[in-house]
């Protein structure tokens, strides 16, 4: 039940899937659980297909007065809503060896490491209304997605501490909209009424 994918001129892919035919033993149930299987592997597909898009290959870059030089496309498996996806990028190094960069992940916003975005937002909504363990449970038996406890926390906390951060957005310094007169100003007491 592997997804097949077919690239047109235009850069469009197209990804289908087949399934099989039966009646599931005569269990909508099972055939559910097939339909999600397929689901999960168009997405996981669909991901291999998208996530090298944020990969900039450059042979160097300089930043804080470090010159960065490629060492070559490194595998590196992420996780994403659909299941765990195996992706080549691009990681940098300085001479002085050491630490690596991988702009990648920056670009595509991957968080704790291995995270994509859809994934970390769920994690996190799930991880806010329940513990680690319920959250486990659900991805399981509702997403067909096995996880560990401590991986669904770390994300949670990942995405909490991105979500502390400034963002500092490139047109932050744009001219605003004028600013217009405010003739009039209201407000009650109890803080439930302003009127201008």
């Amino acid at each position: 039940m592997e997804p097949v994918i077919s690239r047109q001129p235009d850069g469009t892919v197209t990804i289908s899937i087949t399934l099989a035919a039966g009646t599931g033993g005569g269990s909508l149930l099972k055939l559910e659980e097939q339909i999600q299987q397929a689901v999960n592997a168009v997405g996981r597909t669909a991901m291999r297909e998208v996530l090298p898009r944020f990969d900039d290959a450059v042979p160097r870059f300089v930043r804080e007065g470090r010159t960065w030089t490629t060492k070559g496309k490194v595998s590196k498996i992420y996780e994403t809503a659909w299941g765990e996806v195996m992706v080549e990028r691009h990681v940098y190094q300085t001479s002085a060896g050491g630490a690596t960069l991988c702009p990648f992940e920056t670009k595509a916003r991957i968080l704790g490491g291995t995270a994509t975005p859809l994934l970390a937002r769920s994690l996190a909504h799930k991880y806010g209304n329940h513990n680690a363990r319920a959250v486990v449970r659900d991805l399981e038996e509702n997403h067909g997605r096995k996880l560990a406890p401590s991986y669904v926390a770390d994300i949670a906390r990942a995405v909490a501490d991105a979500a502390s951060e400034p963002i500092v957005e490139q047109r932050a310094h744009a001219p605003q909209s004028p600013r217009k007169n405010v003739h009039t100003l209201v407000l009650g007491l109890d803080g439930t009424q302003i009127t201008r």
